[in-house]
This record gives C-alpha cells, structure tokens and sequence, in this order.
C-alpha cells in the first residue's frame, strides 16, 4: 500500500514539475516582451518547477534515503519555496489594475515582503532547525546544532507561513 501511495506522490510531482515548466516558459517566451511583470511570473513558474524537481527526486529516491544527494535536493527546495510568492506578488501587481496610488502602496509592500523573504532566507541558511538532512530523517540533532532546536522552529514557520500568505492574498 505505501509502494503504490509513494508512486502516486512521485506521478504528481513530475506532473507538477512538468506542468511548471511548461507554463513558465509559456509565460517567457510568449508573454509580453519586455515587461517586468511577465518575466517575474514567468521566473515564480520556473522556481516552481525547480521545487518540483527537488520534490521528485526526493520521492524518487526515497524520503528515509540519506545517500549522497540528498542534502543537495533537499538545500534546492529551499530556494524556490520562498521566492516563488514573491515572484508572484511582483508579477500580480502589475496585472491586479490598481489606481497609481494604491500601485505605490503595493511597491511598499513589495519591499517590506522581499525584507521578509530575505530575513526567511537567512533564517534557512544560518539559524534552520531542518539545516541537515540526514539529522531530520534519523530524527538526531545535527552535531553543529545548539540546544533548542524546537524553539527555533515555530520562528521559522510562522514567518514563512506569515510571508507566503500575504504574498498570494496581498494582491
């Protein structure tokens, strides 16, 4: 049962993956031509397909496999998964058809969100709960890793959950 519920997960991630990849560069080869705003929601469905393809290769090999390369699929998610809403933040700005004032009141969001994903990146690379692949899966802390690595979790969470909501409700 858990043979064909995996299978089933790894069909959906490459149809995801391909069907990311196909929209993205839909959207970038025939969208506007010169226009910022194509080209960021071109880039979230590509960074969309990335993810996938982690995702993929995680499933594929095995969510409790911890061989080599793993730790890089894993890493590789993470990059996408928040930049993703931004770039779909920044591209709906353009196609929501606000009024010039309320354009500039959602350029200053923009930036307090691109602040946020990058305060979420930098959470991600130096002060993760999840830094180490390995460790997550056979559940043992990283050896580089302070006491309190629960604490430090709900930080992360709530302010990705918190940037990913606004981004995708914002516009």
């Amino acid at each position: 049962m858990l043979d064909v519920l995996l299978a089933a997960a790894l069909a959906v991630s490459i149809f995801n993956t391909l069907t990311f990849l196909w929209l993205g560069l839909t959207v970038l080869l025939l969208g506007e031509k010169g226009r910022w705003s194509s080209r960021m929601g071109a880039l979230g469905l590509l960074l969309g397909a990335v993810f996938f393809v982690s995702h993929s290769m995680i499933i594929g090999r095995g969510a409790t496999d911890t061989g080599s390369g793993m730790e890089f699929w894993w890493r590789l998610g993470w990059l996408p998964t928040v930049a993703a809403p931004l770039a779909w933040y920044t591209a709906m700005i353009r196609y929501a058809g606000l009024p010039p004032m309320r354009r500039y009141l959602h350029f200053a969001l923009l930036a307090a969100m691109t602040v946020l994903g990058v305060t979420i990146v930098v959470l991600l690379l130096g002060d993760n709960p999840f830094r180490n692949y390995s460790a997550l899966i056979l559940g043992s802390n990283p050896p580089d890793a302070a006491p309190g690595v629960v604490s430090r979790l709900p930080r992360l969470v709530t302010s990705y959950l918190g940037f990913a909501l606004l981004c995708y409700l914002l516009p």
